[in-house]
């Protein structure tokens, strides 16, 4: 079902709110120790909690046991395996979580559970944002990780029994998918950085790495960017833009959409005439400016 009612500052919160609620159910299933320390290590296939309904939230037991460590990417090339960036995405929310809990947790000691979700709403919106990109990135390399498993060597698509057939997405296709998927995880990295920089996730030199990696993909992408966008089929009516034409006929379509304007019906504006005209003349002493 999709939600059709409320805001970003209704949904945000509720999200937030179920995650954390996720995390201190699995600090109680896994025994955490005084001293914030997990005593069972978090395994990635530790049970999750019954009211957990997807795969989507298997970093919580990590971010309740403090699991995680440093990203282990050494090259450039290293940044572009996918288990590597949705770990990265994990540490991210991970981290975001572990301030969370650590604010309201403080805050609900002096007003309660309610005030304290209240006065961290902009910590609680950026947990929010942090587990949907994660969960964009997951589902973005799964769909292209599909693409090339059913792709063969000569670009047919085997079917169950055997059978071929031609596929509208070929190799070619799927390796622009996956520069793509590539460039939405690593510019997603550079965009929200100081996140994926808390508690020394990434380093200073890998902070660079990725940043450099982007550039490299955006100049990728380039060379593709207008088959990609026209792969949607929008259709020049539907997009109602001279900027998006299919044609590429920019510049004349602007000048043509501007001369149907009622601004533009005469070559002079009648405005000329009754004001600017004698004001213009008056700066070049042809005449006295009357205000």
């Amino acid at each position: 079902m999709q939600t059709f009612e409320g805001t970003a500052q209704v949904l945000e919160p509720q999200l937030a709110r179920f995650i954390l609620r996720l995390a201190a159910a699995s600090s109680v299933k896994q025994g955490v120790g005084s001293n914030g320390h997990e005593k069972a290590s978090a395994e990635a296939g530790a049970p999750k909690p019954s009211f957990a309904l997807s795969t989507d939230f298997d970093y919580v037991p990590f971010a309740a046991g403090k699991a995680f460590g440093q990203c282990p990417a050494k090259e450039p090339r290293d940044l572009l395996d996918p288990h590597l960036q949705i770990e990265a995405y994990e540490a991210r929310v991970c981290a975001i979580l572990l301030s969370a809990g650590e604010a309201v947790g403080e805050d609900a000691k002096e007003g309660g559970q309610a005030e304290a979700i209240m006065k961290n709403g902009v910590l609680l919106g950026r947990l929010s944002r942090a587990h949907c990109q994660l969960v964009l990135l997951m589902r973005f390399h799964e769909a292209v990780a599909r693409q090339e498993e059913r792709l063969t060597g000569d670009g047919k698509e085997r079917g169950k029994e055997g059978e071929e057939g031609v596929v509208t997405v070929g190799p070619a296709e799927v390796r622009v998918l996956r520069d793509l998927c590539h460039l939405f995880a690593l510019s997603g990295m550079e965009r929200d950085m100081a996140d994926f920089r808390a508690r020394d996730y990434l380093s200073s030199r890998q902070a660079e790495m990725v940043g450099r990696e982007v550039g490299r993909l955006n100049r990728v992408i380039r060379a593709e960017a207008v088959s990609l966008v026209d792969a949607w089929m929008m259709s020049d009516k539907l997009l109602g833009s001279a900027l998006g034409r299919r044609d590429g006929r920019v510049y004349g379509a602007l000048f043509e959409e501007a001369f149907k304007s009622p601004l533009n019906e005469r070559e002079v504006s009648e405005a000329y005439e009754l004001h600017w005209k004698r004001l213009l003349l008056a700066g070049t002493g042809g005449g006295v400016a009357r205000l």
